[in-house]
């Protein structure tokens, strides 16, 4: 098992750590390629005074935690902090660099940019200064004002959780049969709400399903005010795969419609969980597991 840190992600979403049996490793990996400038290009440079005159300002809007992943099912991962660029032109190239960093940036595409931790290390309740530079050849037009983000902070929570897993070299398993309570090492934040259960399953012939299908029949639910979670696999689930989370996150206390945010959603970067992927297996399997052999 291994900490995450949190958020929702309904199909393709393009956002640090899992809880998986108290061991902290890497969520989804984002390639870690050398800082490189961020660019967006475009192919009529010359522009005449008037023109430049008419430019609108260079712009960072909105940065926010944001993850580079894809998938379905309920995910949390901050793996980097994302932002819209505005006032960008055609025959430039754009790049977003963080104060205090080596090289020039990281590319900004279609009017936003996307800086992984894995480059920059951000940590939790840190700010972080970026900026945004226009660019013709290698030579620098344009740069916008400093904009300032503090990467938020999740919720308090254990060290570890376990579930009473059985582990070989192949992975983890739940034996067809048996009753797993999830237990912490550690509390949770007053006032957290939780995300919890079996948010997606990969049955024994290979099909997939996840919390969000119509009669989806594996035991999720969201908004729930204790962190406790028992799950009971049976026979009928033999040879499936089941994705375990336990998220914890503070609501929002009041709609803000201008960003989508309604009361009781997660707070943006407040969560924080514990997850496990297992194989149900039988109970001559789980011998075999027990026994090493």
């Amino acid at each position: 098992m291994s900490p995450l840190r949190p958020t929702r992600l309904v199909g393709i979403v393009a956002a640090a750590a899992l809880t998986f049996g108290g061991l902290v490793v890497a969520g989804p990996s984002v390639s870690a390629a050398p800082l490189q400038p961020s660019i967006a290009r475009a192919s009529h440079p010359s522009q005449t005074t008037s023109e430049r005159a008419r430019a609108k300002p260079l712009r960072i809007v909105r940065p926010t935690v944001s993850c580079e992943c894809g998938g379905a099912g309920y995910i949390w991962g901050w793996y980097g902090v994302a932002m819209r660029v505005t006032g960008i032109r055609e025959g430039f190239t754009y790049r977003v660099s963080v104060r205090g960093t080596k090289g020039r940036g990281t590319e900004a595409v279609f009017g936003s940019a996307f800086l992984s931790s894995d480059q920059y290390g951000f940590e939790p309740g840190e700010a972080y200064t970026f900026v945004l530079k226009e660019y013709r050849g290698r030579k620098v037009t344009r740069t916008s004002k400093p904009k300032t983000y503090r990467v938020p902070v999740p919720v308090d929570h254990p060290e570890a959780a376990r579930l009473g897993v059985l582990s070989d070299a192949d992975g983890d398993y739940l034996v067809a049969g048996r009753t797993y309570t999830v237990t912490y090492d550690g509390t949770w934040e007053a006032g957290a709400q939780f995300a919890k259960g079996v948010d997606r399953v990969v049955r024994a012939d290979g099909s997939f399903t996840w919390y969000q299908d119509e009669g989806y029949e594996f035991p999720w639910i969201e908004h729930a005010p204790d962190a406790e979670l028992t799950v009971a696999p049976t026979q009928e689930h033999l040879g499936q795969k089941w994705n375990i989370f336990v998220i914890g996150s503070r609501p929002a206390p009041d709609d803000v419609p201008g960003k989508g945010i309604e009361q009781g959603d997660p707070l943006l970067g407040s969560e924080w969980g514990h997850r496990w992927f297992v194989t149900i297996i039988s109970e001559e399997q789980a011998a075999e597991v027990e026994s090493g052999a």
